[in-house]
């Protein structure tokens, strides 16, 4: 019989500090051909406003074969539920016998994270930086705690479409970590003097074009659709880019997960 783990039992079992070089070595797996992972298939649910993404992999190292299976419906959010739901196959890869079903929701949201905070240990120059956060969101949270594996920061300053949620992250994750949470009314003055820019909200519009940000600064994105951040390129930006998603820098495509 598979083993079924739900949501519930794996916020006991995973940890950050452990996610974080676990990803490292996923992503030096991956960059060194020791991983099968095809670009996911997405399936637009037109009717309700949906979409489903599928992503299978192999691992062939440690002969794990898998898929997960991930729906986003923005509208799930009036109806007071999550807007991204995940579900984790493990399947045993000599036989395609199933091992295991896992809720992939929290897995997607602290595995997000854990890829931010691994390529910012290595991209950002800064011992003590300024982090920034475009968004103060699901994946805001998990980033920061992400981020607090690799470095001290210098200070945090958020920026929100929504005022209320912006203070909300403000009090509840200074207290929580002990820091000092800045809370800004323009997403320029949350970039400003920031050394590692995290882009973690769903907006579909350009909310921030760099000006002010910390030179040689790193900037994370997590971005529904599009490029959030505006001119957050390779080409266009003076800091440097590591993304959650698999696709080429040279495309820049609307992104999913």
């Amino acid at each position: 019989m598979a083993l079924l783990l739900r949501e519930s039992h794996l916020r006991e079992l995973l940890a950050m500090r452990d996610l974080v070089p676990l990803m490292e070595r996923a992503l030096a797996t991956l960059s060194t051909g020791g991983a099968v992972q095809p670009v996911r298939s997405i399936v637009p649910v037109r009717t309700h406003e949906g979409f489903l993404g599928v992503m299978p992999a192999y691992l062939g190292g440690q002969d794990a074969l898998g898929l997960k299976a991930v729906a986003f419906y923005p509208g799930n959010a009036a109806r007071g539920l999550h807007t991204h739901m995940a579900t984790i196959l493990l399947l045993d890869a000599a036989t395609g016998a199933l091992l295991a079903v896992m809720d992939g929701r929290l897995i997607t949201e602290m595995r997000t994270a854990a890829v931010s905070a691994a390529a910012t240990r290595h991209l950002s120059r800064a011992e003590r930086p300024v982090l920034a956060f475009l968004g103060a969101g699901v994946q805001a949270r998990s980033h920061l705690e992400a981020l607090l594996e690799v470095c001290r920061p210098e200070a945090v300053q958020v920026w929100s479409r929504t005022g209320t949620t912006a203070e909300r992250f403000a009090g509840e994750m200074g207290e929580r970590f002990d820091l000092a949470v800045a809370v800004t009314a323009e997403p320029e003055d949350a970039v400003r003097g920031a050394a590692v820019i995290c882009t973690v909200t769903s907006s579909q519009t350009r909310c921030c074009g760099g000006h002010g940000s910390k030179r040689g600064s790193t900037s994370t994105r997590w971005a529904r659709r599009g490029l959030t951040g505006g001119s957050w390129t390779p080409r266009r930006s003076s800091g440097r880019v590591s993304s959650s998603t698999r696709r080429p820098p040279r495309s820049w495509k609307p992104a999913m997960w």
